[in-house]
């Protein structure tokens, strides 16, 4: 560690290609997702496991009633609770939290009364990131809704035969939707899954978010573009050391590897990392002092080597002088 800059090396027996060896990289800058709790009636456990997520500084959060819709200012991820917009928005992730009515793709009915309470529930895809240490063995809720997805937006819980936890994408939106009420199921809301749920749910939202993602690793020979001077901390496949680069035309080709940082606060990193080019395989030292050794002398069979093969040559022979006699000296 170097600042907010990671230097790391690493060298296996056998590697025969030092550039691969080392990397420096400057650590990104770690902001909070913005997220936007919109809810008329909150559920109390949501808003304890969102302040749970806002004191580890996880998240910035900001509460809305739905008269304040459309927001002015646009959050990496809408949360909606108890409600949704009829005008929905296709531009950022939602996460709809037991909705009363339907808007866009995500279509529900609610169920008459409190609910169909369930003391179990099925995991279906128990590998997906919203699942992500959340054990389902235990849980008990009550469903409040009935839900009608598209395909692309798949059930991660089913309790009965109707799905509770569902997660997907639709028309390149990312999207969670429960039709299950905290505070009114058995246990939920006391499992340490239920915040770990709406945790791994923001942040499978908003893993394309720019919080997330605006952090950029550059391939060798790519252009970056800017006139200034760009100062690279870089690995020559035996050491780090620090040089600079001038931009010629405005463009910059990445021909070093390491870590760069322009004058104008741009930072990045070229990588040369591909298994590809640099799964090198070691030379095969037999092979080594087989080439180092002379050649052995070829030995090849003679077209003289046997009996019947010289009794052949020897008949063309008298054939061709026959014909020579007879042709050229006219010799009967």
């Amino acid at each position: 560690m170097r600042g907010q800059q990671l230097d790391l090396r690493l060298r296996t027996p056998g590697d025969v290609f030092p550039w691969d060896d080392a990397l420096t990289t400057p650590l990104p800058k770690s902001t909070p997702l913005h997220v936007a709790w919109i809810t008329e009636q909150p559920d109390p456990f949501t808003g304890i496991a969102l302040a749970s997520l806002v004191e580890s500084r996880r998240i910035e959060m900001t509460r809305h009633e739905p008269a304040a819709w459309p927001l002015k200012e646009k959050p990496d991820v809408y949360v909606f609770e108890h409600w949704m917009p009829a005008d929905w928005p296709a531009d950022r992730p939602v996460i709809a939290l037991n909705p009363r009515r339907g808007s866009g793709p995500v279509q529900v009915r609610p169920l008459p009364g409190s609910g169909i309470p369930h003391d179990g529930v099925r995991g279906v895809l128990p590998d997906h990131p919203v699942l992500f240490r959340a054990a389902s063995s235990r849980i008990a809720l009550t469903q409040s809704v009935l839900l009608s997805l598209p395909p692309s937006i798949e059930p991660l819980w089913i309790a009965g035969t109707e799905p509770v936890l569902a997660a997907g994408e639709h028309a390149g939106q990312r999207i969670v939707v429960t039709a299950y009420e905290p505070a009114r199921s058995e246990q939920l809301a006391l499992l340490p899954a239920f915040p770990l749920l709406l945790g791994n749910a923001l942040y499978w939202c908003a893993e394309n978010s720019q919080p997330l993602s605006g952090w950029r690793t550059w391939r060798t020979g790519e252009l970056l573009p800017g006139d200034s001077l760009v100062q690279w901390r870089a690995w020559d496949g035996a050491r780090f050391l620090e040089t600079a680069d001038s931009p010629a035309n405005g463009l910059l080709p990445l021909h070093r590897i390491g870590a760069w940082e322009a004058a104008d606060g741009r930072t990045g990193a070229s990588v040369l990392a591909d298994e590809r080019e640099t799964n090198l395989a070691a030379r095969d030292p037999s092979a080594a002092d087989a080439s180092a050794r002379p050649a052995a002398p070829i030995i090849t069979a003679s077209a003289f080597s046997t009996w019947p093969q010289r009794l052949l040559w020897a008949i063309l022979a008298l054939l061709v002088l026959e014909s020579f006699l007879f042709h050229r000296k006219a010799v009967y």
